[in-house]
């Protein structure tokens, strides 16, 4: 009789995520198709079975949307199989919008270099994923816009003033990621949770470097 109750409570939390994942593709999908002015699909859960990626250690793909080939040809993934690691015969790319679920503990640089993209960046001193794919490039750089990490990072207001360059070691923990695929500014991926271990000192950079 345990063990019934046990597998039915198993049966109703699975149930219940997958309900609540299928929620949240649909509000996802509602808000991205108001922004867009077209209709835009999301696909969570068992609909991302056929899209193969290989993400750094501890990450998984939880949501992609918006999904079309750099040609502007979009992929119909309950029926076909696509790779996000490699360009397809015609050297074209996977392009959307991604939520990425798990967490990343790294050390590198926090850097303060104002762009048409943001202003805060973090660069880790090692390749996040070792594997050279398509897709490995997204990782190179995180953007970090939340407005709370000015404070997190302790970045002065008087250096955030002159608009220049400023960098500092940091070590980081970030949780949950967006993750935008095109060619535009907003392009790059950005942690939802920055937490802070270690920061040193900012000091002059020279932008582009």
């Amino acid at each position: 009789m345990r063990n019934t109750l046990l597998i039915a409570a198993c049966l109703a939390l699975t149930f219940a995520g997958a309900q609540a994942n299928a929620t949240e593709c649909q509000s996802r999908s509602a808000l991205l198709t108001h922004h867009y002015g077209r209709p835009v699909s999301c696909h969570c859960g068992a609909e991302l079975a056929n899209v193969e990626v290989t993400l750094p250690k501890g990450l998984v793909l939880a949501r992609a949307c918006n999904l079309r080939f750099s040609d502007g040809r979009s992929p119909d993934i309950r029926q076909e199989r696509i790779s996000l690691d490699r360009y397809d015969s015609a050297g074209n790319a996977i392009y959307g919008e991604f939520l990425l679920k798990g967490e990343l503990h790294l050390t590198g640089y926090v850097r303060y270099e104002p762009s048409d993209g943001g202003d805060l960046w973090f660069r880790p001193s090692v390749p996040v994923l070792q594997r050279q794919t398509a897709f490995e490039p997204n990782f190179r750089f995180f953007a970090l816009r939340q407005q709370s990490a000015y404070s997190k990072f302790r970045l002065a207001k008087h250096l955030r003033a002159k608009g220049d360059c400023f960098q500092a070691k940091a070590e980081v923990v970030f949780r949950g990621f967006e993750l935008l695929v095109n060619e535009s500014d907003e392009a790059g991926i950005s942690p939802r949770t920055i937490k802070v271990i270690n920061v040193s000192g900012f000091s002059a950079c020279k932008r582009g470097e």
